[in-house]
């Protein structure tokens, strides 16, 4: 059903963040790959005020794609 299928795909999730947040890396094997990848903090160029703002150190969640599953991507126009 629907209701169970979102149960799954948030337990899904939860554990996806969670591994990925500790610093794993979760592979799908013949689909890709979820890692951390971590930014350095730098000085703001355009900030709106005057001031000297910073934006601190962050991590992103990336994701990889295999070859295969790139291959198979097809975008309607």
């Amino acid at each position: 059903t629907r209701k169970e299928s979102s149960a799954a795909s948030d337990v899904y999730k939860r554990q996806l963040l969670d591994l990925v947040g500790r610093g794993n890396t979760v592979t799908l094997t013949n689909f890709g790959k979820f890692y951390p990848q971590t930014h350095k903090g730098h000085r703001v160029q355009f900030a709106k005020d005057d001031g000297d703002a910073e934006v601190n150190d962050y991590t992103v969640l990336k994701f990889s794609a295999t070859r295969e599953v790139n291959r198979r991507v097809k975008v309607n126009d």
